[in-house]
């Protein structure tokens, strides 16, 4: 998924301009914060790390949360070219 690395307040004053109600605003920064994760690696656990700048990977809500960073891309040269699909965004830059 292209949101390996995403800043949540940029994402959420994005999701404020949607005029949400504040409980699912709520609710949606309890799905950015607080979120950990462990690597297993053969029979070793590492340590707990909290993660405060991605969306989990799988998650149900990351797809959307994509399309809101997103959808307010564009280049700053008409000989750029920026290409969306799904859950990735590439600038062609020639």
């Amino acid at each position: 998924m292209a949101f390996g690395l995403v800043d949540p307040s940029i994402l959420l004053h994005k999701l404020t301009g949607l005029n949400l109600s504040d409980r699912t605003i709520s609710w949606i920064i309890s799905c950015l914060t607080g979120c950990t994760q462990i690597v297993k690696c053969e029979r070793v656990l590492s340590s707990t790390a909290e993660i405060n700048t991605s969306i989990a990977q799988g998650s149900e809500v990351g797809p959307t949360f994509y399309i809101v960073m997103e959808s307010d891309l564009s280049t700053l040269s008409h000989t750029n070219l920026l290409v969306k699909y799904a859950d990735d965004t590439n600038l062609l830059v020639p």
